[in-house]
């Protein structure tokens, strides 16, 4: 799955082997490969919250924001809370290749 985040693509990856990835965290971006890869046995709403927390960094990265990983942990799931009571939340699980 792709999504287009400031005029760039990035390529969602749903691994089952966390290779280089932090285990503590659920995903991580890549910004030379322009890729976010997200850990499979994360359930589907830390999946959804966790494809927010990378688009937050690569916003932060673009913007110069300087958010710390706190920060940007507590809007990511703020974000997901307000959209997913409003109904409105974007299920990019939906999308999700090889699932």
């Amino acid at each position: 799955m792709k999504i287009k985040i400031l005029g760039r693509e990035y390529e969602v990856e749903f691994i089952d082997e966390p290779n280089g990835l932090d285990t503590r965290y659920g995903g991580r971006v890549f910004f030379r490969t322009e890729e976010i890869k997200i850990l499979n046995q994360l359930t589907d709403r830390l999946k959804n919250i966790g494809i927010l927390h990378e688009i937050i960094h690569v916003i932060d990265d673009a913007t110069g924001m300087e958010l710390e990983e706190n920060q940007v942990k507590i809007l990511a799931e703020l974000l997901y809370s307000v959209l997913k009571v409003n109904n409105i939340v974007i299920d990019f699980l939906n999308n999700k290749k090889g699932i």
